[in-house]
């Protein structure tokens, strides 16, 4: 069978002929785009791709060769009739073949051209498979896309519902605005205001209060003024004035300053109790030079100061040259004092004046003489009538007219000094005197330590019975008995007492005894006059105190049985 892959055909009265043979196939079927069926013998196969590019040229040739077929059977027919035409009809039939050559040059070209659509068409079915896997993985992506679509839509969905609670937290928020602006406006206002009055308050300020140096006199010279922060002052502070100074801290500390660890140096108050004397006006200070000069002031007259006199000075510009000092020497109306460049202060009698002036001139200060009252924590330097006070011993002095020899004994307070409670107890009712009562007789004379005393009619001391007729317990003997002897007649105060019969236990209650006078005992008596003594508070003493118990002396009376 023939083979008519890639072969030119040409369509001939419905049969198909290969150019160049004589082989014919005759077509029994039809045609379809790019195919046909049909049988015939030497037919293998005729590719689809071989005549797809071909359609409108074999339509024309088609066409064409049904023309020339007519035209051939129109002279086969007139050939038959006249030998003539049969010559004609030759000539069209070579003019037909003629045709055809052309055709099948055509033919060949429309071969070539659908090589190349076959060609194109191959990349276009390879792109076309390119696109099916992009469009593949396009699909894949738009799964995505529409998930992440979904998720954007729900997150949207949220941001709305957010946006519109923020659109009323806005609303709000603007009426809040506003009003926040008729605020701001109003203050504004008052902010220019307050511009304006902070100018002429600067102004002021810069004329009123300097830098550096100079006096105050605007706003707050002769007022009162109130500060609610911390004021502080580098350099001395000094205040002038009659008012109490009321300090909420729980200590003053005194001499803070104080870095010197050589020697101790004493501290504490001073108060001008009183003027001893006419004030006199110091018109000008002199500072004192170190190893040259003394510091020394001069009065509007000749001074009655002596030296040795503590004077305090008041009134000095600023208060600088005010405070105690002692004089050291009157000539005329100068007035010499100890300190810098001249005669020390003796730090065992005035460690609590001053030792140097601020320069001044053009003064009304006040000069007077003091009556002075002194507290003070000794130095080791200032002494009692003992000797010298141990340093931080507390100690006093007060002077009238008080001058710097007045101040060469202090009084040391310390423990010998004050009295403690018990010794107050012990000593009797009065603080720092024992009570002395007389005993007489033989009933005194037989008293002891640790017995109980009543207040006879007579108005003596004795030994009490339950017998007794009338008076009252009074006291425990503190000794021997004899006349002008002492007693304890303080209530609650613990006496050594004389017990007979059983030995009291800590806590029994003692009464008088209603057989032996002047003592106690622990059974209540059933007759006479009861008394309650008080209550034993300890064991049996030994030593000065032997056969005596420890008593909380609570005397009553309770019943005459």
């Amino acid at each position: 069978m023939a083979n008519y892959n890639d072969q030119l055909l040409v369509i001939v009265g419905g049969k198909i002929q290969k150019i160049g043979s004589s082989d014919n196939l005759t077509i029994t079927g039809g045609f379809t785009a790019g195919s046909f069926t049909g049988s015939g013998s030497g037919l293998t196969g005729i590719p689809t791709s071989g005549v797809t590019g071909l359609d409108s040229a074999l339509s024309t040739l088609t066409s064409d060769v049904s023309n020339a077929q007519s035209d051939a059977t129109q002279a086969i027919s007139d050939a038959a009739i006249a030998d003539g035409k049969a010559v004609a009809a030759q000539a069209d039939a070579d003019a037909a073949q003629s045709t055809a050559d052309s055709a099948a040059a055509a033919a060949s070209v429309a071969d070539g051209k659908a090589v190349a659509a076959q060609a194109d068409a191959d990349a276009a079915q390879s792109t076309a498979d390119a696109a099916a896997a992009a469009a593949s993985v396009a699909d894949g992506k738009a799964v995505a896309a529409q998930a992440d679509a979904d998720a954007a839509q729900s997150t949207a969905d949220a941001a709305a519902a957010a946006a519109s609670v923020a659109d009323g937290k806005a609303v709000a928020a603007q009426a809040d605005a506003d009003s926040a602006q008729t605020a701001a406006d109003a203050a504004q206002a008052d902010a220019t205001l307050a511009i304006g009055n902070a100018a002429l308050a600067q102004a002021t300020a810069d004329a009123a209060l300097p830098l550096a140096g100079g006096t105050l006199t605007g706003p707050l010279a002769g007022t009162s003024a109130s500060f609610s922060g911390d004021v502080v002052v580098q350099g001395n502070l000094i205040t002038k004035g009659s008012v109490d100074v009321l300090i909420s801290d729980s200590f003053i500390d005194l001499n803070s300053g104080n870095t010197v660890s050589a020697s101790a140096t004493a501290g504490g108050l001073t108060v001008n109790v009183k003027a001893s004397g006419s004030a006199e006006t110091a018109t000008a200070f002199v500072a004192g030079v170190l190893a040259t000069s003394a510091p020394s002031l001069t009065t509007s007259a000749s001074s009655s100061l002596s030296a040795g006199d503590i004077v305090q000075i008041s009134g000095s510009a600023d208060g600088k040259n005010d405070g105690l000092f002692v004089v050291a020497s009157v000539v005329g109306s100068t007035v010499t004092i100890k300190g810098i460049g001249g005669s020390a202060i003796d730090l065992a009698k005035t460690p609590f004046v001053q030792n140097q002036f601020v320069a001044q001139t053009a003064q009304t200060a006040s000069v007077t003489k003091v009556d002075l009252a002194v507290l003070a924590a000794s130095n080791g330097l200032i002494s009692d009538s003992a000797g010298a006070i141990p340093a931080g011993t507390w100690c006093y002095k007060y002077a009238a007219a008080a001058t710097e020899s007045s101040f060469s004994v202090w009084t040391a307070i310390t423990a010998a000094s004050v009295p403690t409670l018990s010794q107050v107890l012990t000593a009797g009712s009065m603080i720092g005197a024992d009570n002395e009562i007389g005993f007489t007789g033989a009933v005194a004379s037989a008293a002891v330590k640790g017995d109980l005393l009543y207040v006879a009619s007579d108005g003596e001391a004795k030994l009490i019975s339950t017998a007794i007729a009338g008076g009252e317990l009074d006291g425990v003997a503190l000794e021997a008995g004899g006349s002008g002897k002492k007693i304890a007649t303080v209530v609650g105060q613990k006496i050594w007492m004389g017990i007979t019969g059983a030995a009291p236990a800590i806590g029994d209650l003692l009464y008088v005894s209603t057989t032996a006078p002047g003592k106690a005992v622990v059974t209540a008596p059933n007759s006479g006059r009861l008394i309650k003594v008080g209550k034993c508070v300890g064991s049996v003493g030994s030593g000065a105190n032997s056969g005596l118990y420890p008593v909380l002396f609570q005397p009553q009376y309770l019943a005459d049985l």
